[in-house]
């Protein structure tokens, strides 16, 4: 049932209406980042980068809005080989989809860790989201899973690393509305990259339970000048301060992750 639902979920008018009437029976619709995201970028036409993409679809917030909007622009950015090759398959050949089969960070290259699909065979009760864990480190795949044998099946490739800002040069990306990063505990890494001088998304939502603490902190003052934080699930969603005020106000009824400088 679960996976049909995800199938539903895709198609964009069908899968918008589902949504919103599942969100609206269970009241969820505060948790939904689509939602947020979509409230505030309504432009025809928008770029949008994504970090840690997985397969495109899995729990993505961002696969719905780039179906239903058919003008907008996606880099999709995914390490894993296998799962880079679903993502591709997924989107299909638009002109509108740029792929980078690589990470974002300071190195050259180094040993990326996932769950093989081999895993799935030996172990029918693995979540679904097996494949959706990939990592710098180890300890960190192993720790989803700790109730599996798991460390058998953890496959690892050194990957080709670039940093955000050449990633976005050689794409040819000159603004960017919604910067989404999923990257399993790199994600202040990635974001401590992005040069807000010169580059400053319409909103950015990043996943905020793997940081440490002082990343936790370390972001709030990296966006809190130009960013309103607030919390959707495990996630942090950052709401520009140049937005309309009655755009920003509708935010008011979510959580914020920082009070007073302290992770709450």
């Amino acid at each position: 049932m679960k996976s049909i639902f995800r199938h539903i979920k895709s198609v964009p008018i069908l899968g918008d209406f589902l949504v919103g009437m599942k969100a609206k029976i269970t009241g969820k619709w505060k948790e939904d980042p689509s939602y947020w995201l979509g409230l505030m970028v309504q432009a025809k036409q928008a770029q949008v980068v994504q970090i840690g993409s997985n397969d495109g679809t899995s729990n993505d917030p961002i696969h719905r809005l780039l179906m239903k909007n058919q003008q907008w622009k996606a880099l999709l950015v995914e390490p894993v080989p296998f799962v880079f090759e679903r993502l591709k398959k997924n989107y299909g050949t638009s002109s509108r989809f740029a792929f980078e089969n690589l990470a974002v960070g300071e190195d050259e290259s180094l040993d990326f860790y996932w769950v093989s699909q081999e895993a799935k065979v030996k172990f029918p009760t693995i979540p679904y989201w097996y494949d959706q864990v990939g990592s710098f480190s180890k300890d960190h795949v192993l720790h989803h899973f700790s109730e599996f044998e798991i460390e058998p099946y953890i496959v690892s490739e050194n990957v080709k690393i670039i940093s955000f800002s050449r990633l976005i040069e050689i794409n040819k990306i000159n603004k960017i509305d919604i910067l989404h990063i999923d990257t399993e505990g790199h994600d202040y890494k990635v974001l401590s990259m992005v040069d807000f001088s010169e580059t400053q998304p319409i909103c950015i939502l990043f996943e905020f339970k793997h940081l440490s603490f002082e990343e936790k902190i370390a972001s709030s003052e990296l966006l809190s000048p130009f960013y309103d934080l607030f919390l959707i699930g495990e996630d942090v969603l950052a709401v520009h301060k140049g937005l309309p005020i009655s755009i920003r106000s509708r935010f008011n009824i979510l959580s914020t992750p920082i009070l007073c400088g302290s992770v709450v």
